[in-house]
């Protein structure tokens, strides 16, 4: 699903740098997917709701246990990796999801 997802959210960026024409294949994507606004949200979306399960429920998670077992020695860097890997790594998760809000993500980037 995630290689579905950023394959979309390339068909759709790569696009915007594509000057319209009546090319065939052009025609085809834009009728298949309804064309590049629609392409970078559908990916977007799809992409946020991957990531925000996958980096915050898993992925935080197993680092979070990794950090546990950085030996007592490297205390600063325990307690850094400790730091990011639990609230404060939320909450940079939060923030990108927040500069990808497909919406005004796609809007800026001319898709929309």
């Amino acid at each position: 699903m995630l290689r579905t997802t950023l394959t979309l959210i390339f068909l759709s960026t790569a696009e915007l740098g594509v000057p319209k024409n009546e090319d065939d294949s052009q025609a085809s994507l834009e009728e298949r997917f309804g064309g590049a606004c629609s392409m970078c949200t559908m990916g977007l979306t799809a992409f946020q709701q991957v990531s925000q399960v996958g980096l915050k429920g898993m992925l935080l998670g197993k680092l979070h246990e990794e950090c546990g077992k950085i030996s007592e020695e490297k205390f600063e860097a325990k307690n850094l990796c400790l730091e990011f890997t639990g609230e404060k790594g939320e909450v940079l998760v939060d923030m990108i999801a927040e500069i990808f809000e497909p919406n005004s993500f796609c809007g800026m980037v001319g898709a929309c």
